[in-house]
Parts: C-alpha cells; structure tokens; sequence
C-alpha cells in the first residue's frame, strides 16, 4: 500500500484499539479501488480523547470511527448531532468539516434492521410481533404495523 500527500484518511478511535480489524478491513478495500486513503489506528486514553481528536482534525483526517470507551466523549464534543446519535446520547461516527465536528451514530440504522429481521424470523415461526420500540419512542409498530410493514397478513384476532 501507498499513499501519498493527498490521501484521505481516516481513524478509529478508541482504547485500546489494537484489536479493530477496521484498519486491515479499510485497507483492503482502499488497496482494492485503487484509492489514495488509510484508516489509522488511534489509541486514546479517556484523558486524551479530546486532544487525540483535535489532533487528527488538525492533521487533515476527515474523520475517525469510534470505539469503546469514547462514544458518549465523541457526542459530547460534536458541533453538530444526527437524530440517532441524539437519541442515543453516543456516537460512533466523527466527521470534521474545518473547525466543527459532526457526530454521527450509524448503529440506530443497523440495530432497527436486525429488530425487523428479528420480527420476520418470529412471524416466521409463528410467534406474535406485538411491537418495536427505539430507546427515543420514535418508532412504535403495532402488530398490524409489522405485518403490513414485512409483507405478511395480520393474524385473525
């Protein structure tokens, strides 16, 4: 792998952070599309976090994934906050633009698909849904909801 003075990088952040396969994982697929980036790993004790951050902002980083134990100090250095990492008080996603700081939580998405993955296996196997509620009460399904939301017919009551 190569980079050179334009690449763009990218960090994950966290401590320890040597178990994260994110490094290896991005470089492959930047290797494979030919494109000029690196995800670095970032030890950061609770203690430095903010100026680890800051530093990699400084840097040129345009961002940095975010690990255990620093999601709650990633939301509460943000500039700026998406609806799921407002709903979660976390985020797990850094992204600099300049000086601010966004912060973004992209497990909410990932954790509302495996719960109506979930509710499809137990329609499956002929459970009852009843509902699915977010942590934030955004999103409430009743039983008719998840039926019709999957695709399947609400059971005779």
């Amino acid at each position: 792998m190569s980079i050179s003075g334009k690449a763009k990088l990218a960090g994950i952040i966290g401590w320890p952070v040597t178990h994260s396969l994110s490094p290896v994982l991005h470089g492959h697929w930047l290797a494979e599309y030919g494109i000029d980036g690196a995800m670095v790993p970032l030890a950061a004790q609770r203690e430095d976090f903010a100026a680890v951050i800051d530093g990699a902002r400084r840097a040129g980083f345009n961002g940095v994934n975010v690990t255990v134990p620093h999601k709650e100090a990633a939301f509460a250095i943000a500039h700026q906050v998406d609806d799921a990492a407002n709903a979660a008080g976390a985020a797990n996603l850094l992204v600099f633009h300049g000086r601010e700081i966004e912060a973004r939580n992209t497990a909410v998405e990932k954790l509302k698909s495996a719960a109506l993955d979930r509710a499809r296996h137990m329609l499956r196997m002929g459970f009852v849904v009843y509902e699915i509620r977010e942590p934030s009460g955004s999103l409430f399904l009743d039983e008719a909801a998840i039926h019709k939301q999957l695709g399947a017919s609400t059971p005779a009551s």
